[in-house]
């Protein structure tokens, strides 16, 4: 269903992007005089094609996409700055499952908010949440678990944030033992062997007790250049 009617889908999450409060039956009236009144044959047709297609279950599932597609854009945004901390890669990625989660698949205890634009429609038509289509949560699962495959690299991501001076603690006392667990996730990674799909090896970069022993030395060098801006200059 989506694949077949994807272009009305995209011009349906047009009209909700630009205004996320209008009523689905301002849209089909205003198409319903398109398919009557419109000057060429052609726009007549397209209108016609899409009153068609304006059922229920088209409605909802465009409504869940506009949605779903505004949780997705703040992350893409984010990662589209010109400078990005490492950090901001696990933080965003958490934030944009833990909304898709809440909003469209729920937990045992709490059932999904459904969104805002789908959760409107919902109310306006006292639409049961037993009747929605269950694609809602298989989509939202599938969108889940793509963004976990894209970035499964994310704890790494997340650990190599320690070579930011500014992160580095302002109390001496703190600084011994800062971050030592992501040394070991960074050592676990880059210290052992590792293998493409394709089958090619790529060797271990360094020995991690050597690793270890190294970080201690470069706090020192971060607590003396945290005050540095990189990225001025």
């Amino acid at each position: 269903m989506i694949n077949k009617n994807f272009c009305h889908v995209n011009i349906i999450l047009a009209i909700c992007k630009v205004n996320p409060t209008l009523k689905v039956e301002n849209v089909n009236n205003t198409l319903n005089d398109d398919m009557i009144n419109a000057e060429h044959s052609k726009d007549r047709d397209k209108a016609s094609q899409l009153v068609n297609a304006l059922d229920p279950k088209f409605i909802i599932t465009t409504m869940f996409l506009a949605d779903l597609m505004y949780i997705l854009s703040k992350m893409i945004k984010t990662f589209q700055c010109d400078h990005i901390d490492l950090s901001e890669v696990k933080y965003s990625l958490k934030i944009t499952i833990s909304a898709i989660e809440a909003q469209f698949i729920g937990t045992n205890e709490t059932p999904p908010t459904y969104g805002t634009i789908l959760h409107q429609y919902i109310v306006d038509n006292n639409i049961l949440s037993n009747s929605l289509p269950s694609f809602i949560s298989k989509f939202a699962k599938t969108i889940i678990n793509s963004l976990k495959n894209r970035f499964s690299d994310s704890e790494i991501y997340n650990a190599l944030r320690i070579f930011d001076p500014k992160f580095l603690p302002q109390k001496e006392s703190e600084i011994s033992n800062y971050e030592n667990d992501d040394i070991k996730v960074i050592a676990e990674y880059f210290g052992n062997d590792h293998f493409s799909t394709d089958g090619k090896k790529f060797s271990a970069y360094f020995n991690i007790i050597n690793l270890k022993q190294e970080w201690g030395m470069v706090k020192q060098i971060m607590k003396s250049i945290r005050s540095f801006n990189f990225v001025k200059g």
